[in-house]
């Protein structure tokens, strides 16, 4: 496929221009403006913020504009995945025109301190440092296939990024960087930090004390550790998990029991664990003072009791991670939530947890006036009088509490959390970015409740407010590749909609129909008293709240031509999806829809629906088409 890039200025302005074979795109009036083949919604701009360059790849586009960049489209392969990027000056397509599944995409970057970078993902994920030259920077270190160093003090990795493996995430003063085939690990003021490939999970750290020194080879890593009582260990994780004492010598240990392939022991009152930890039975959980340690053939336990006496039994390994209360009995405990599988309640004004603790999300921390808690799938979080703390699985950054402003309520997903401060709503975890403030111009959060749609905005709420109420009605979802095709058809139809239905109509509910096999997420903001249809946010209403109950009939003509032209608009935009001999029906339909709205011309409408629908790429609308003749025929 040939590629044409023009330039054209103006006297205000260069406007970007940019052509593939299959479409084209351009900056017009300030908006970014796509025509030609849209099978993989490669043509479907999403809202931009001041663009100033588009490029249209092979089945995708890309933009950049005041938010960074953005990419849509064919994503087999992860071409519209946009990686971390720092300030954007340029983005340009590198994709193969010889080649069918060569796809990939590139940025110019800057960082703070003037590190330019050229940035590629797609078939090739590859970044490459432009300026200065790299023997400006020091303390490099060269893994297999990337390296790491320092400029002026800020951490910089380059070289091969497949895994994101030089990404690097927010670091507080770095110490050190190891390397693993395709993943890394970095030691800063806040402890040990893994990201690139998890296949072994070697970049999913295990709790750690006092960390000296790390390392890492190929799919490992390593840290040495020290304890309060001054225990050094070599810990590893990944294909190769075991710990080894390295002082003092065991000897100088008390209550020592054996496993199979691995020992614990006392030092100093603290419990420590060595030897073979392939079922993380060597890996010491948080303990509080530990009353007794007993182990079986690969998993470890101990009885620790709270500052309020309660005693639990925390066991670790291949027989699970369970924390179990011991004393006193569960009906001493308050306000007890239950989730899949563990369980949280007060006692004399202390949090307990129980039951799975794969990830520690039964280890509360030390709260100050818990005022609320709430659950993950594997994480738990608390809003106390010093803010919030999330802790447990961190698979998707879902316990990485940002900067919160007087935090009032928080809620949980599976695995991401919302807070609702000052500022307004704030999410972080998985697709977190689909669900807080900024998913519209007017930084609202727009969710479905029970009642209708509602809205949590910094200057104004409306509807439902209690964000722990409404949460759990939600799941977070991300089209699959496959997807794209009915999203771009779809986002023409529900910008179609919006025009047909008057704000505060009773049918705006009807939506929910559309999609409901796939569970495509959408949403209504209310933006300077317009609607506003919020497309791929992650939001999916179940169907059996009681926003889906049964629309009521028309009651009068006005409600009647509404439903008509939504159903007219509806088999109108499937029609590129036809063949011509459906092509031919449907527009007989449409006329005969719009000249006589009778019984025999909805039967005849509701056989050619479900006729069209054989074809798997129109049967999702068919659901909604159906209602709507329904609703005509009242």
């Amino acid at each position: 496929m040939k590629m044409i890039y023009v330039l054209v200025y103006t006297f205000a302005c260069m406007i970007s221009f940019y052509a593939s074979a299959k479409h084209s795109c351009e900056i017009k009036d300030g908006k970014v403006v796509c025509s030609g083949d849209n099978y993989y919604g490669q043509c479907d701009v999403p809202e931009l913020k001041n663009p100033r360059q588009v490029v249209a790849g092979d089945d995708y586009t890309c933009a950049l504009d005041d938010d960074g960049v953005k990419c849509w489209g064919d994503n087999h392969s992860g071409q519209t995945n946009v990686p971390l990027l720092r300030k954007v000056s340029e983005i340009f397509s590198h994709d193969d025109p010889y080649s069918y599944d060569d796809h990939t995409f590139c940025a110019i970057d800057e960082s703070l301190v003037g590190v330019k970078r050229k940035v590629c993902w797609g078939s090739l994920d590859k970044v490459e440092i432009l300026f200065p030259s790299l023997d400006q920077f020091s303390n490099i270190v060269k893994g297999e296939y990337h390296e790491c160093g320092f400029y002026k003090g800020i951490a910089e990795c380059w070289g091969k990024n497949n895994f994101w493996q030089v990404d690097v995430p927010p670091l507080e003063n770095p110490k050190q960087f190891a390397f693993g085939s395709e993943h890394t690990c970095a030691l800063d003021d806040n402890g040990v930090k893994c990201w690139g490939n998890s296949w072994y999970g070697q970049t999913n750290v295990p709790y750690l004390l006092k960390v000296l020194e790390i390392s890492a080879t190929g799919d490992n890593s390593c840290a040495i550790d020290e304890s309060p009582t001054g225990v050094r260990r070599i810990v590893c994780w990944g294909s190769k998990r075991t710990i080894e004492i390295l002082s003092p010598s065991l000897d100088q240990f008390t209550n020592i029991v054996s496993g199979k392939g691995h020992q614990c022991g006392l030092n100093k009152g603290l419990v420590e664990c060595w030897g073979d930890s392939e079922y993380g039975q060597a890996y010491v959980p948080y303990l509080r003072k530990v009353l007794e340690i007993f182990v079986s053939d690969n998993t470890s336990c101990a009885v620790d009791e709270s500052t309020v006496g309660v005693r639990r039994k925390v066991c670790w390994g291949q027989e699970g991670n369970i924390v179990e209360i011991l004393s006193p009995s569960l009906d001493q405990f308050k306000n007890i939530i239950k989730q899949s599988s563990y369980q949280c309640g007060f006692y004399q004004g202390s949090l307990e947890c129980w039951g799975n603790n794969n990830y520690g999300q039964a280890n509360a921390p030390f709260l100050n006036n818990l005022r609320q808690f709430a659950f993950g799938s594997e994480h738990t979080c608390a809003l106390d009088d010093n803010g919030v703390k999330c802790w447990g699985s961190n698979s998707n950054g879902q316990t990485d509490v940002p900067t919160l402003k007087n935090p009032k309520q928080i809620a949980a997903g599976k695995e991401h959390n919302c807070a609702l401060d000052d500022d307004g709503v704030k999410c972080w975890g998985k697709n977190a970015d689909f669900l807080d403030s900024n998913n519209s111009d007017s930084e609202v959060l727009a969710l479905g409740a029970k009642n209708g749609f509602f809205k949590i905005s910094r200057d104004d709420n409306v509807g439902i407010t209690n964000l722990s109420e409404i949460f759990p009605m939600f799941l977070s979802y991300v089209f699959k590749n496959e997807l794209r095709f009915f999203y771009s058809f779809d986002k023409i139809f529900g910008e179609k909609l919006f025009k047909i239905l008057s704000p505060g109509s009773k049918y705006l509910k009807l939506m929910v129909l559309l999609h409901t096999e796939l569970k495509k997420g959408m949403g209504l903001a209310d933006t300077d008293e317009k609607y506003r249809f919020l497309w791929n946010k992650g939001i999916y209403l179940p169907y059996d709240h009681e926003f889906l109950t049964e629309p009521s009939a028309p009651e009068n003509g006005e409600e009647r031509k509404q439903l008509l032209n939504v159903l007219v608009e509806s088999i109108k935009t499937t029609m590129p999806l036809m063949s011509d001999e459906y092509k031919q029906r449907a527009s007989g339909i449409i006329l005969k829809l719009v000249n006589s709205l009778s019984a025999v011309t909805l039967d005849e409408v509701a056989e050619f629906v479900s006729d069209a629908g054989i074809n798997p790429y129109i049967r999702p609308r068919v659901k909604l088409q159906m209602e709507l003749i329904r609703l005509l025929g009242l």
